[in-house]
Order: C-alpha cells, then sequence, then structure tokens
C-alpha cells in the first residue's frame, strides 16, 4: 500500500449451521469479541493527548493531539508510603496509565470560553481513558461560591444565561460530568490536582464526584528509599541515616529529591550533593518560618 492512502477495508464472512445458531450467538461470538478486546488492550500503546489551540474554535475532532505516553513509572517504582501516596503528579498519574491501560487526555480548562466548549472536548474524549485537570484551584469560575471578589467579580448581575456563554462555570461543569457519567458505560476516570483544595466548591468535592482524594504531601524515608533504588540502584547506603533524618524536618517534595538522585557522580558524591540541597532548604524554612 502506497503512503498517504487509505487502508484498506477487510471483512470475514462467518457461516454456520442453522441448528448452531444458538451456541454461535450465545457463546462463540461473545468469546470472540472479549478477545478481539484483550489482545487490542494488550498491543495498545498508550497515548497521552493534549488540545491543539490551533484547532480548538476549528474542527473539534482535530482538537486532541497526541504524543506516545513513554512514562515508566509503575506502582512498584513510584515514590509511595504504603498507606498515603508520596510522589510527584505526573508519575502517579503515568502508573495509573500504564496498570489500567488507559490513555491520558491533559484538559486545561482555562482554554475554553463557555460550557460548550467543554462538553464538546470531553465528549470526542476515547473510552478507558484518564481525564487530567490540572490545577483546578486556579481556575476561576470552579472556586468556592462562598468566597466573593477577585477575578471574575465584573461578571457578576449579568445572569446565568450571560456567564453559560462565556465561560466555563462550575454548574455547567458538574452537569455535564453527572450526566457523561450516568448515561454511559465507557470507563473514564477524572483526575483533579489541586495545591489549594479549601478553595474548591463543596460541590465539586462530595462523593460520586470525588471519590477519592489523595494527600500528596512532601517526602518521607519510604519515598526516599524506593527513589534511591529507583535512581541508584542501592537499598541502603552509609549516609540514608543522615538523609532520613534531615527529610524528616524538612519540607522537600519528591521532585526535588529525583532531581538531585538523576545527578552525575558515583552514589557518594550524588547523596552528598542531596543533603547539601536538603540542608539549603531547612535553612530556608526557619528563615521564612522566623519572619512570619
Amino acid at each position: 500500500m502506497t503512503p498517504g492512502t487509505r487502508s484498506e477495508a477487510r471483512a470475514l464472512e462467518l457461516t454456520f449451521r442453522k441448528k448452531d445458531k444458538d451456541v454461535v450467538f450465545d457463546s462463540y461470538l461473545p468469546y470472540i469479541e472479549r478477545e478481539a478486546e484483550r489482545i487490542l488492550q494488550e498491543t495498545k500503546k498508550l497515548k497521552i493527548f493534549t488540545v491543539d489551540h490551533k484547532n480548538l474554535y476549528g474542527n473539534w475532532a482535530d482538537a486532541w493531539v497526541s504524543a506516545n505516553l513513554d512514562h515508566p513509572a509503575t506502582f512498584d517504582t513510584i515514590a509511595m508510603d504504603p498507606w498515603r501516596r508520596k510522589t510527584c503528579k505526573s508519575s502517579l498519574i503515568a502508573a495509573m496509565a500504564n496498570f489500567l491501560n488507559f490513555d491520558v487526555y491533559d484538559l486545561e480548562l482555562g482554554t475554553l470560553r463557555c460550557n460548550a466548549e467543554l462538553k464538546t472536548l470531553l465528549l470526542s474524549t476515547g473510552n478507558r481513558s484518564i481525564i487530567v485537570v490540572e490545577d483546578i484551584d486556579c481556575t476561576i469560575h470552579l472556586q468556592n461560591r462562598s468566597q466573593r471578589g477577585g477575578v471574575g467579580a465584573e461578571l457578576a448581575g449579568y445572569g446565568d444565561d450571560y456567564l453559560q456563554q462565556r465561560q466555563v462555570t462550575l454548574s455547567g461543569f458538574l452537569n455535564f460530568i453527572d450526566g457523561l457519567w450516568s448515561s454511559c458505560g465507557d470507563a473514564r476516570i477524572i483526575v483533579f490536582t489541586t495545591n489549594q483544595p479549601e478553595k474548591l466548591d463543596a460541590a465539586l468535592l462530595r462523593p460520586g464526584r470525588m471519590d477519592v482524594h489523595v494527600n500528596m504531601t512532601y517526602i518521607k524515608p519510604y519515598g526516599f528509599k524506593v527513589l534511591a533504588g529507583n535512581y541508584l540502584g542501592i537499598q541502603d547506603h552509609v549516609m540514608f541515616d543522615e538523609i532520613n533524618e534531615l527529610i524528616e524536618t524538612t519540607q522537600v517534595t519528591p521532585a526535588e529529591v529525583a532531581e538531585q538522585l538523576m545527578r552525575h557522580g558515583d552514589n557518594h558524591i550524588v547523596l552528598n550533593g542531596l543533603i547539601e540541597f536538603i540542608k539549603l532548604k531547612k535553612k530556608e524554612l526557619i528563615r521564612k518560618q522566623n519572619s512570619d
């Protein structure tokens, strides 16, 4: 087949005896469908989709563009406390995608002009996917309705119809999510990330909309040990005790630790650099506390 031509449509014809009709329709064809789905999932190459802003207001079929999701994270390799996740958000999302064999759709609500655009964009996402809404606390009109003023206050008093046409609103967002989840059997997971959950409206946080809340705070010794194994290939070192003591008393993220562990040099030099980095973070924390 020459490049640029459409793939040829192919079909197989199944014939069977009339007396075998019930067996074919009740057992054989359902089995073939299940096996075909299993094979497709096993050979599926995971994708991460982002919105192409050039096509956002043109052909909606081309709004999502994809790239291969080659992130190696799994639930065994991320820096994860046995009871609480202690890792960067992107690694946790990648581990979920790899475990479930789901594609990822990265959705930026700030690029959308109204609820209708949000609905159209979400309906164009594929089945068996994870939809990621980053930093939802920064999306002004999804914040807590009890908070007044701020950006968007100039829209107050224009009426619901005007708001529906000019912005993505909390009511429009929730209505669409509820309608989509209750009316289709597709498998989709929505992941919201936020640094300020107290800003979010209670209607968005209630069970049924956000069923699982994962508090991803600063790294602990267990998470450091996982990262050391991932990046340095070691499970113990003479410097571990000092590092563990430092991270117990300092606010350091898994991403910051991972960045230090990726530096070139032998393990002793890398770990010593990590110690110096954490000590500097600790000094900054003490200085900030004293200034407050």
